[in-house]
């Protein structure tokens, strides 16, 4: 990575690792996850342990990585806040390469994801850039 990214583009992704950091993103998945350890043990112990099998594609496919793709678009815009939109768009096309992972995903196939899909990701972005730079406007 450090090889593949301009520094302002690494800039960026630091920023964005940072902004997980700082808006307390880390404790509200944990709490997350053991609210839903909590939940299990206590179907278990009660006898609903065939509960568990649905609550599971409801909790952490649905709730779970909806909660987490929100949270990545609040860490882009924080770190695009802090350095340009452009370098994580940079950034944000060259790791899909690094990964060979698809720009774009369907509504469905992102619904299965944690992360946004990159093209999603780079149209938010492209809409924080101000006009000079090839954008839209800038959002605070």
């Amino acid at each position: 990575l450090l090889r593949s990214l301009s520094p302002d583009e690494l800039r960026a992704v630091i920023a964005h690792e940072i902004a997980h950091i700082r808006k307390g993103h880390l404790a509200i998945l944990a709490a997350m996850s053991y609210g839903w350890l909590a939940l299990c043990w206590g179907l278990g112990e009660a006898g609903f342990g065939a509960l568990i099998n649905l609550l599971y594609f409801v909790y952490w496919i649905v709730i779970f990585n909806r909660v987490s793709r929100r949270l990545e678009y609040a860490a882009d815009a924080y770190a695009a806040a802090l350095t340009r939109p452009g370098d994580l768009i940079g950034a944000l096309r060259a790791m899909a390469r690094i990964n060979v992972t698809p720009v774009d995903q369907s509504r469905s196939e992102e619904a299965l994801q944690q992360h946004p899909s990159t093209r999603r990701r780079i149209e938010r972005l492209e809409r924080m850039m101000p006009a000079r730079e090839g954008g839209s406007r800038r959002i605070p």
